[in-house]
C-alpha cells in the first residue's frame, strides 16, 4: 500500500510541484494490470537487455533542476530524461551528460540536483533505486574525473530536493511523502540527523552563508535548522497555502518563498522567518510562481512558474534600499515588477549566476539566462520537434509509407520506401486523422481523465490523460492515444490492445488499407504499429534543426541521414553503484546499419503482408548477452595540459575492452585525425586495457578532441576540449599531398561490351594534374597511380597493396583517393568497386552478389582511410559505361563516410547515371574536376579549397551534361573544417 499511497501522492500535488512527475503514474502498471479490460497489453522495453534511448545533445524532457559553478563559468542541468547535461557559458556548449543506472517507466527521473561550493562534487536524486530497493538512492559524480563515485541510498521515498552545505561536507535531502528530510555526510553516506515530522513533501531547501538550512514543505511550513540541523524556528507561510520554491539572499538576512497555487512571493526575515513583505503577480496572467531567486547582486528579486496562455513571463523586482537598520534591515523594492517575456513553455526553476544574470529551466526543455538589463539569451533549447503543437496535424499515405506534420511555421515530410526526409510540398497527398465518425459517439472529460465510447465508460489508469484520438477509416476502430499510451477499442468499447509508450501521444492516425497506426510522440518520434496487433513496427527520429534524422525497427536496425545516428543510442547498466555506459548508433555502425530492413519494415516482401495485413517476423530484440560480444570500447580522455608556445596540448587517454578486443587507437582534433598509422597501433597486452599519453597539435583558438578506440565492428569515443589563449600562435606548417588514383577501364574476364572508355585515363590525367601544378600549397607531393596504362594494373590484389601508400601521411598532410571504374552494391546496398580482374560469377547482371570474392568491398577502402592521419578526401567517378551502367546506392557511402569523417565526393546521386563526355575523352564528372582546378587557376582571383573544387565540377557537370540521359548531381559530404581544404593558393 505505501507503493501505490507513493504514486498518488506524487500526483495528488501535481499542479502545485515545481517538479511535475509526469510519469510518475506509470510506475503503477504491474499494480493496474489487474484493472484492465480485456486486451493484449504490450510493453515496448524490458529490464533484460540495454535500453534504447534517444539523445539529440539536449535534453529530450523536462528539465527539474539546475547548478552553477562561477569559477568554471559551467551549468549542470537535471531532467526527466534521466541524464544530467554540463553546459559552457555563455555558448551554451554541451560538455558532459552523466548518466545514472536506469530501467523503463520513471526509474532512473532525476528531479534534484546540488553542487558542492568548490564545484567538485555534484549529487542528484529523484526516482533513483527505487524499482530496485524500494528506497531512493543520492548519486554523487566527482566533476574532476567525471565518474560516478558514490552512491548513497539513504531516502525512504523517492527523492525532492538536495543541498550540499557550504562546507561541502554535508548534504541535505528531502522526501516525497511524508519521507520528510535527512543529513548525510558526503564522505561516508552516514545519516547524521532526520527530520520525519513533515505531513507532506520536502520542496525546496537551501543553505545560508551563516550554514543554517532552510526548507519548505507542502504541509504549508517553513523551517530553520541551526548549523548542526536542529530545530531552529518552524512556521506557516501566510502569503498562500503551498509553498513549493525557497531561496536565500546573497547577504542571508532574507529568504523568499514562492507558491504553486498563487502567483505571489513572500519574503521573510531570516532572524524570526517574520514576514518582511509580500510580492504579487498580475493574477490575470500569472497562475503561479513554482520558482523564485535573487541576483547574485542582489538587485532583484525574480519569480516565475505557469501563465495563462502561451508566453511565459519572468517577473521581477527591483530592491531599491532598506527601511530600517539593525541586525535584519527590511527591504524596499519596486512597487510593480517588470514582466520579461523569456519562452513558450513552463519555468520550472531559476537560479543565480554570476554578473547579476538568472537561469530559467524550462518543460519545453530549454535553459537560458536573463542579464541585468533584462536582456533574454536562450541558447540550450531542445533539438526534438514539438508533437503537442505538430500532433494535430499528423498526416499519412493510404498505407502510411509517407508521414508528414507541422510545427512552427515548418513542415516535413517522411518516405519509409525511400528512406528520406523532405520539406512537406503544399498540397501533398496525405490525409489528416480522422476524428469523427458514423456510428461512433466518442466524448473525452474536461480534464482529459474520462473516455467514454458509444455510451460505455471505458477504464483509463489513474491519472492517465486522453491527447488524442483517430478512427479507423473503416470505423471499425478507435485509436487513443494518452499520457503513456496507445489504445485500440473497438465500437463496444472493448479493449483490442494496448502498447505503453515512453511520452505522451500528440497525435495519432490509421492508415487507409487499415493495417497501419503511426504516432507522434512527446519524445520527438514518430512510430508506425500494427493496427491488429499494437506491435511496434518502426520508429523514427528527426533533429528540429538540423533535419539529420534517423529510422529504426524495434530490433536496432536503421537506416539514417549521413549523421542521424549519432542521435540514439543504447543505455548499458553495469550496477547500481558504477557509471552506466552508452553506445550510440552510430559505434555499431557495421553491424547495426541496415537501411533494406528499415525500407520494407511496412510492407513489400519484408514487412506488412497484403493478403494476411500480419506484421512480419520483427529482428530479434538485441540482448544483453548481443551487446558484450559486440560492445565498443570504453573510452576516458583527459586533457592534462597545455603548451601555448608550441599550439599543442596533452592527452590522457584510458581505454577497455568491453567486447572485442581493440585494434586500434586514433586522436582527432576538429575532426581531423592527427595520429601517424604507426602510432595508431597498440603495444603488448594494450588490446585489453591501455592507458597512454599523446601530444596534439592544435590547430584553433578552441579545440574539440575525439578519441576513436577501433575494435573491428564497433567503435569506441571519447571526448574533451582543449582551449588556447586569444593570444597564442597557431601552426602554420605546410603539410604534404599524397594522391592515389586508381581507374579500372578493361575488365578481363568480362565481355568487351561491359568495358569502360575513360576511367583508366581518369585517374591518370587527375593524378598528373594535381602532381604537377604549381601552384598549390604543399611542401612534398607524393602521387601513386594504379591503372590499366601503369605498371600495377588495377587488379584486387594491387590495389589493396597501393593502398598502404596513404600511410605515411601525418597531422598536417592533405590525402586524396580517387577512384573509378565500375561500381555495383549488392541487395543490402553494399558498395563494391569492379577491379580489373572480376569474376563474372560475383556478379548478377551488374549486381554484387553476396559475399563477393573478386570484387572489393567499401570496407576495403573505408579502412584504408580510417588508418591515416590528415585531411582526407576520397573521390568516386564509377559507374560510368553507357547502357549498362552499374547499379549502387550512393546514400550508403554518404552515411558511412559521415561517421569515418572523410570528405566524400561522389558523381551522382541515387538512382543516376554517371555520364562520360566524350569530346573531352574523360568522365563528366572528373572533367568537371580537371576544368574546376584549371578555371580557378587561369582566373588568378583566389585560392581554391575544397568546397569550392566541388562547387566548380558540380556547375560544370551541370552545363554538359546529356539531358537526354536524365540528371547527374554530384555529391558531397565532408565535415566543416576539410571543406576549407586549400588546393591552390592565391596569388
Amino acid at each position: 500500500m505505501k507503493m501505490k499511497f507513493l504514486y498518488s501522492l506524487c500526483w495528488g500535488f501535481l499542479r502545485h510541484s515545481r517538479f511535475i512527475l509526469l510519469v510518475c503514474a506509470s510506475a503503477c502498471w504491474s499494480l493496474q494490470a489487474s484493472a484492465q479490460p480485456s486486451g493484449t497489453v504490450l510493453r515496448m522495453a524490458g529490464k533484460d537487455g540495454p535500453i534504447l534511448r534517444i539523445d539529440a545533445g539536449a535534453h529530450t524532457a523536462t528539465v527539474r533542476a539546475a547548478a552553477f559553478d562561477a569559477a568554471k563559468e559551467r551549468v549542470y542541468t537535471a531532467s526527466d530524461d534521466k541524464t544530467v547535461r554540463v553546459w559552457q557559458l555563455p555558448e551554451g556548449k554541451l560538455l558532459q551528460t552523466f548518466r545514472v543506472p536506469i530501467l523503463d517507466g520513471a526509474e532512473g527521473q532525476l528531479y534534484a540536483m546540488s553542487l558542492s561550493s568548490d564545484g567538485r562534487w555534484l549529487a542528484v536524486g529523484g526516482w533513483t533505486g527505487w524499482d530496485w530497493e524500494q528506497k531512493a538512492s543520492v548519486y554523487i559524480f566527482d566533476t574532476q574525473t567525471e565518474r560516478l563515485v558514490q552512491r548513497l541510498p539513504v531516502a525512504a521515498w523517492t527523492i525532492t530536493s538536495m543541498r550540499f552545505s557550504p562546507d561541502g561536507e554535508y548534504l541535505a535531502v528531502g522526501m516525497h511523502g511524508q519521507g520528510g528530510l535527512v543529513i548525510v555526510r558526503r564522505a561516508n553516506g552516514q545519516v547524521v540527523s532526520a527530520d520525519t515530522a513533515y505531513q507532506n513533501k520536502v520542496m525546496d531547501m537551501e543553505f545560508d552563508r551563516y550554514g543554517r538550512l532552510y526548507t519548505i514543505g507542502l504541509d504549508g511550513f517553513v523551517r530553520l535548522y541551526k548549523q548542526d540541523f536542529s530545530m531552529l524556528a518552524r512556521r506557516a507561510a501566510k502569503a498562500s497555502k503551498d509553498p513549493v520554491g525557497l531561496r536565500v539572499s546573497p547577504d542571508g538576512e532574507h529568504v523568499a518563498v514562492a507558491f504553486g497555487d498563487a502567483p505571489v512571493v513572500e519574503v521573510m526575515n531570516t532572524r524570526d522567518l517574520s514576514t518582511a513583505l509580500v510580492l504579487k503577480g498580475p493574477a490575470s496572467t500569472q497562475k503561479d510562481f513554482v520558482s523564485v531567486g535573487w541576483s547574485s547582486d542582489k538587485q532583484f528579486i525574480y519569480a516565475a512558474g505557469e501563465g495563462v496562455g502561451t508566453a511565459e513571463n519572468m517577473y521581477r523586482w527591483r530592491v531599491t534600499g532598506s527601511s530600517e537598520k539593525g541586525a535584519s534591515p527590511g527591504l524596499v523594492v519596486s512597487p510593480a515588477p517588470q514582466a520579461i517575456r523569456v519562452t513558450t513553455s513552463r519555468i520550472n526553476d531559476l537560479w543565480p549566476l554570476s554578473k547579476g544574470r538568472m537561469l530559467f529551466i524550462t518543460d519545453a526543455p530549454s535553459v537560458g539566462w536573463v542579464d541585468a538589463s533584462g536582456k533574454v539569451n536562450q541558447p540550450i533549447v531542445s533539438t526534438q520537434w514539438d508533437f503537442a503543437a505538430a500532433g494535430p496535424s499528423l498526416a499519412i499515405s493510404s498505407d502510411a509509407n509517407t508521414v508528414g506534420w507541422t510545427a512552427g511555421g515548418k513542415s516535413a515530410l517522411f518516405d519509409v520506401n525511400q528512406t528520406r526526409l523532405q520539406a512537406q510540398p503544399a498540397g501533398s497527398n496525405l490525409q489528416r486523422a480522422l476524428t469523427q465518425a458514423a456510428g461512433w459517439r466518442l466524448s473525452i472529460g474536461p480534464d482529459l481523465r474520462s473516455l467514454n465510447l458509444n455510451g460505455v465508460a471505458v477504464p483509463l489508469e489513474e491519472y492517465e490523460k486522453v491527447r488524442s484520438h483517430a478512427f479507423a477509416p473503416n470505423r471499425s476502430s478507435v485509436v487513443v492515444g494518452t499520457e503513456w499510451a496507445l489504445r485500440s477499442y473497438n465500437p463496444k468499447g472493448e479493449l483490442q490492445w494496448m502498447v505503453r509508450v515512453s511520452s505522451q501521444v500528440w497525435g495519432v492516425n490509421v492508415s487507409a488499407d487499415g493495417r497501419t497506426v503511426v504516432a507522434a510522440t512527446g519524445d520527438g518520434t514518430v512510430r508506425w504499429f500494427s493496427a491488429q496487433t499494437g506491435q511496434e513496427l518502426l520508429s523514427l527520429f528527426v533533429h528540429k534543426a538540423s533535419n539529420e534524422w534517423i529510422a529504426w525497427v524495434p530490433g536496432g536496425y536503421y537506416t539514417s541521414s549521413p549523421y542521424g545516428d549519432k542521435y540514439i543510442g543504447w543505455h548499458i547498466n553495469r550496477g547500481l553503484d558504477v557509471e552506466p555506459d552508452f553506445v550510440y548508433a552510430v559505434q555499431l555502425e557495421r553491424v547495426l546499419y541496415k537501411p533494406n530492413l528499415v525500407r520494407t519494415a511496412l510492407g513489400g516482401s519484408g514487412g506488412l503482408s497484403k493478403q494476411t495485413a500480419t506484421p512480419a517476423s520483427p529482428a530479434p530484440k538485441m540482448t544483453a548477452a548481443q551487446m558484450v560480444q559486440m560492445a565498443p570500447p570504453r573510452v576516458r580522455v583527459r586533457l592534462v595540459s597545455v603548451d601555448a608556445a608550441k599550439a599543442t596540448a596533452r592527452l590522457l587517454v584510458e581505454a577497455e575492452q568491453t567486447g572485442p578486443q581493440m585494434q586500434d587507437i586514433a586522436v582527432y582534433v576538429n575532426d581531423i585525425p592527427v595520429t601517424p598509422t604507426n602510432e595508431r597501433v597498440l603495444r603488448q597486452n594494450e588490446s585489453k586495457q591501455l592507458k597512454r599519453e599523446f601530444e596534439v597539435p592544435l590547430g584553433r583558438k578552441v579545440n574539440d578532441i575525439r578519441v576513436e578506440a577501433f575494435a573491428g565492428v564497433s567503435m569506441g569515443l571519447g571526448r574533451t576540449q582543449a582551449d588556447l589563449p586569444e593570444n597564442a600562435p597557431l601552426s602554420t606548417e605546410q603539410g604534404n599531398l599524397y594522391v592515389l588514383a586508381i581507374g579500372a577501364s578493361q575488365f578481363d574476364l568480362l565481355p568487351d561490351k561491359m568495358w569502360l572508355a575513360y576511367a583508366a585515363k581518369d585517374a591518370n590525367t587527375l593524378a598528373e594534374y594535381l602532381g604537377s601544378e604549381q601552384n598549390m600549397p604543399f611542401k612534398n607531393r607524393y602521387i601513386k597511380v594504379v591503372s590499366d596504362t601503369t605498371g600495377d594494373k588495377p587488379t584486387r590484389s594491387n590495389i589493396v597493396q597501393s593502398l598502404d601508400f596513404l600511410k605515411s601521411a601525418t597531422a598536417n598532410d592533405t590525402v586524396v583517393l580517387f577512384l573509378a571504374s565500375h561500381a555495383v552494391s549488392n541487395a543490402q546496398g553494399n558498395y563494391f568497386f569492379v577491379p580489373k580482374d572480376v569474376q563474372a560469377k560475383d556478379l548478377q547482371g551488374m549486381v554484387a552478389v553476396d559475399n563477393p570474392q573478386t570484387l572489393l568491398s567499401w570496407q576495403v577502402f573505408f579502412d584504408a582511410l580510417r588508418v591515416v592521419a590528415g585531411r582526407r578526401v576520397l573521390i568516386v567517378d564509377t559507374c560510368q559505361a553507357k547502357g549498362i551502367a552499374g547499379k549502387i546506392d550512393p546514400n550508403a557511402l554518404i552515411k558511412r563516410s559521415a561517421s569515418s569523417m572523410f570528405a566524400l565526393m561522389l558523381a551522382s546521386a541515387d538512382n543516376e547515371e554517371s555520364q562520360e563526355y566524350d569530346p573531352a575523352g574523360h568522365g563528366l564528372f572528373t572533367f568537371g574536376l580537371l576544368s574546376a582546378l584549371r578555371e580557378a587557376q587561369s582566373q588568378k582571383t583566389g585560392g581554391l579549397n575544397l568546397r569550392d573544387w566541388f562547387a566548380g565540377s558540380a556547375r560544370i557537370v551541370q552545363r554538359f551534361r546529356d539531358r537526354s540521359i536524365g540528371p547527374q548531381t554530384p555529391q558531397l559530404l565532408s565535415p566543416a573544417a576539410l571543406e576549407q581544404t586549400a588546393f591552390l593558393l592565391k596569388p
